[in-house]
C-alpha cells in the first residue's frame, strides 16, 4: 500500500497562517502536519518518497529548509505558485 499526503497547509490547529512571510517557519509548520498525517498512518518521515513544493516566489527557496529526519534525501519538486499563502 502507498499511501499518499496532500494539501497541508501553514496554519496553525485554530486556522491562521504560520510564520508570515517566514518560508522557513511555513515549512517547518507544514513538515508537522505531513509528519502527524503520516505517523497516524504507521508510518515514519523516512518513509516518504518524494514531495512537490510550492513557493509564493522562487527567491524564497533558500529560507525553505527541508528537513524529513531520513539519512537519504528524499526527491524533491519545486514549483513556484503565485497564490500560494505568505
Amino acid at each position: 500500500m502507498s499511501p499518499y499526503v496532500s494539501g497541508i497547509p501553514a496554519l496553525d490547529a485554530e486556522g491562521r497562517l504560520v510564520g508570515e512571510r517566514d518560508a522557513g517557519a511555513q515549512t517547518r509548520a507544514v513538515l508537522g502536519g505531513i509528519r502527524s498525517v503520516v505517523e497516524a498512518g504507521g508510518g515514519t518521515m523516512a518513509d516518504i518518497a518524494y514531495v512537490t513544493i510550492f513557493l509564493s516566489d522562487m527567491a524564497h527557496y533558500a529560507a525553505m529548509t527541508w528537513s524529513t529526519g531520513s539519512s537519504s534525501p528524499v526527491s524533491r519538486r519545486l514549483a513556484g505558485a503565485s497564490s500560494v499563502a505568505w
